[in-house]
């Protein structure tokens, strides 16, 4: 609707991003399935587009937008974090940059959290959170952010297998086996001293396997 009328919207999720030193205003749009420029920022940036015949865009009010071409891994700054974007450059109205869905798919699983205007996700072995305009400023959300728990959120996700086993194991083709020479007796050796702590513990954990 926004796209239809020209009219913006706070209902969007907008993230400052860099190219070249530039500071330029990017839209984030699952619905989108490339990422856009505008024809005014390339030209501003200096940019040049390798040249694709034929290729038309297809917007949200349903018009069909020429592209001039393809701008291959523009470097983008987000929140201090480099990616390298293939970009079509459209005569794009309302707003400077759009990233589409295979950005989106480029960082894997993430969180998206739309109340707070924060897309989290794992970076080369970080939590990179991106924070978009218009995310509440309020110190104490912001303690709440950083008070989550992935390790505690990555647990739950994966909770139904995680979940102490009930049962024996489904049998299968390949179950364990101990294989014994004929014949063979059991060896005769002392039992390990344990200190009582010890002890404790695995006579506990023997009767939980055994129950």
């Amino acid at each position: 609707m926004c796209s239809m009328t020209g009219l913006g919207s706070t209902d969007t999720f907008l993230l400052e991003t860099d190219i070249a030193g530039v500071p330029i205003t990017a839209l984030v749009n699952s619905g989108s399935t490339h990422t856009f420029m505008a024809t005014s920022i390339a030209v501003r940036l200096g940019l040049s587009p390798e040249p694709l015949s034929g290729v038309h865009v297809k917007v949200a009010n349903g018009e069909r937008l020429q592209s001039s071409g393809i701008c291959r891994a523009v470097r983008v700054i987000i929140s201090g974090e480099p990616f390298n974007i293939d970009v079509f450059v459209i005569p794009l109205e309302g707003y400077e940059l759009v990233l589409g869905y295979r950005w989106l798919c480029s960082l894997g699983s993430f969180h998206w959290d739309c109340a707070r205007h924060r897309l989290s996700f794992w970076n080369g072995g970080r939590r990179v959170c991106l924070v978009g305009k218009g995310a509440p400023s309020d110190p104490r959300v912001a303690a709440a952010i950083a008070a989550i728990d992935y390790l505690q959120l990555l647990l739950d996700s994966f909770a139904d297998l995680l979940e102490p086993p009930t049962s024996l194991p489904p049998s299968r083709s390949f179950d364990h086996h101990v294989h014994l020479l004929p014949g063979t007796v059991p060896v005769a050796v002392r039992p390990y001293r344990y200190p009582q702590l010890l002890k404790d513990e695995i006579e506990r954990q023997c009767t939980d396997i055994l129950r």
